[in-house]
């Protein structure tokens, strides 16, 4: 697996796994500079109308943001994302539970990660 995408086309990264109130949960993404971000997941909990699921792509810096979801009654994502502008080499990915609208850093409780 590469995970310096730069110059990749697509690059699929391991599986994300549930953490917490979620064990059950996995999730998958797929980066393409070209085309962007694609995540996926299944077995989340519904979350109440005032919070959010926020994907982070993981760096040996600071976290980035990428965006924040809404899980379905089911509990499954599956959303598109821009790819964050000047991101550094990615060393994972891990979803959070934030207040609605996101988080500048992550805050809440780890649902789902993976490198």
């Amino acid at each position: 697996r590469d995970r310096d995408v730069t110059g990749v086309q697509t690059c699929a990264l391991p599986i994300l796994t549930g953490k917490g109130t979620t064990p059950d949960a996995t999730g998958r993404v797929f980066v393409s500079r070209l085309k962007g971000i694609l995540f996926s997941a299944t077995k989340l909990k519904p979350l109440g109308e005032n919070d959010e699921y926020q994907l982070w792509l993981l760096t040996k810096g600071a976290p980035v943001n990428v965006g924040t979801m809404r899980a379905n009654a089911d509990g499954n994502i599956t959303a598109a994302f821009d790819t964050p502008a000047d991101a550094p080499e990615s060393t994972g990915f891990s979803v959070t539970i934030e207040p609605e609208g996101g988080s500048k850093a992550p805050k809440g409780a780890v649902a789902l990660a993976g490198n």
